[in-house]
């Protein structure tokens, strides 16, 4: 009658960790849809990165061509340059943001990953 206890304790158990481990693969899958959203966003953020970028080059390319110009023409071609570097500044910090939110989320499933490895080698001790 003891080892019936046992086995129905057992079975208790084996269900609590089946429990456990399915709360850690939903939030793995929860992490995952996040880290796949801020990759997307990242993406987007690089592509704007890119076509500023661009913009720069294509104003730097008008700015030298007008050198042979008035020191006042110079003066405003300069100014669209300044505005184009600051918002391609803005972006590369929130680049950086997005990948150390990025890099966060990785951790974050490193470590479900680790739970969801201890849970299956304590299903696989009890059982």
């Amino acid at each position: 009658m003891s080892s019936g206890k046992i086995t129905d304790a057992r079975i208790e158990q084996l269900k609590g960790l089946q429990g456990h481990y399915k709360e850690i693969k939903e939030k793995k899958m929860e992490e995952q849809k996040k880290l796949e959203e801020k990759k997307k966003e990242w993406e987007a953020l690089e592509e704007q990165l890119g076509e500023l970028s661009n913009m720069i080059n294509i104003e730097e390319e008008q700015l030298m061509a007008a050198a042979t110009r008035t020191s006042l023409e110079n003066r405003e071609m300069e100014t669209p340059i300044a505005s184009f570097q600051m918002e391609l500044d803005q972006l590369q910090g929130q680049i950086t943001m997005k990948q150390e939110e990025i890099d966060v989320q990785l951790l974050v499933i490193k470590r479900i990953d680790e739970q969801i490895e201890n849970a299956e080698e304590e299903i696989e001790v009890l059982q």
